[in-house]
């Protein structure tokens, strides 16, 4: 099954599956989120099992990087490892 194209809405969220898991065996995934900023973003989490990298083309995000809060703009590439 593939959902390539496919879109939804979480919120204040719109995501997009441009290459979701099914088709990488599970092992990359590659999606468009668009935060509004009343979005809020994720709640605090953690993969055990697969990393994460977002590239932010507008606005801000924060991400915890285990020690402290880290702001990404616009251009910034971020890689959040498994675990």
């Amino acid at each position: 099954m593939s959902y390539v194209g496919e879109s939804g809405e979480v919120g204040a969220t719109s995501a997009r599956f441009v290459a979701p898991g099914s088709l990488t065996d599970g092992r990359y995934g590659l999606y468009r989120w668009d935060m509004t900023a009343e979005s809020g973003g994720a709640t605090p989490h953690f993969h055990r099992t697969f990393s994460e990298s977002f590239y932010v083309l507008s606005g801000t995000v924060q991400l915890y990087d285990g020690k402290e809060w880290v702001e990404s703009s616009p251009g910034d590439f971020v890689f959040v490892p498994e675990g």
